[in-house]
């Protein structure tokens, strides 16, 4: 199950994907916009612990179709018109959640309801999970630390290569857009 890093990690490759070009320096608020989106259907938890009812994580805030919902709401209410493009594109972002979710869970009972209010079945690809590992010898009141801090390691190992990899791609091929093709004479 990834945690935020890999979520805003996942979603800024994403968003650099469907826009076609890398963020600059000067974008970081839309990293960070980026980043909350992606997030965002974790917020459930506030309401599990509020109610004390930890069924509730990855339901409705995990769908696909409340991604697409929320999205073009979003855009509309930051457009004040209909945007449909951001719309599609705020709903990638928060989609991309849920898929990331279904996508290391093993466990059908445990993965996102990616199609509420259609289904309330839970979707789990069942195949991979993110990697755990443990440290021996470490105190029982130190795992829970060391869980997070590990799953946060192997976040960053595993998705901050791809964001670089596309970013660096898209870097590129931008220079190679607007370098000049000199002839030499012979």
């Amino acid at each position: 199950m990834p945690y935020p890093i890999g979520h805003s990690l996942f979603a800024w490759t994403a968003g650099t994907l469907l826009r076609r070009r890398s963020l600059s320096i000067d974008e970081r608020g839309k990293a960070l916009w980026w980043s909350l989106l992606a997030v965002s259907p974790d917020f459930d938890f506030l309401l599990a612990w509020i109610t004390h009812d930890y069924d509730i994580h990855r339901t409705a805030t995990h769908s696909l179709i409340t991604a697409l919902f929320v999205g073009m709401l979003l855009a509309i209410i930051e457009f004040r018109s209909f945007n449909w493009k951001h719309g599609l594109f705020y709903g990638a972002l928060i989609g991309s959640h849920g898929v990331l979710d279904w996508a290391t869970t093993r466990f059908n009972g445990s993965g996102p309801e990616l199609f509420w209010p259609i289904t309330t079945k839970r979707f789990a690809f069942a195949k991979w999970a993110m990697p755990e590992f443990s440290l021996p010898g470490t105190p029982p009141a130190w795992h829970p630390v060391l869980e997070l801090v590990e799953i946060c390691v192997v976040e960053i190992l595993v998705f901050l290569p791809i964001f670089l990899l596309v970013t660096l791609a898209f870097w590129y091929w931008r220079q190679r857009q607007t370098t000049p093709i000199r002839l030499q004479n012979s």
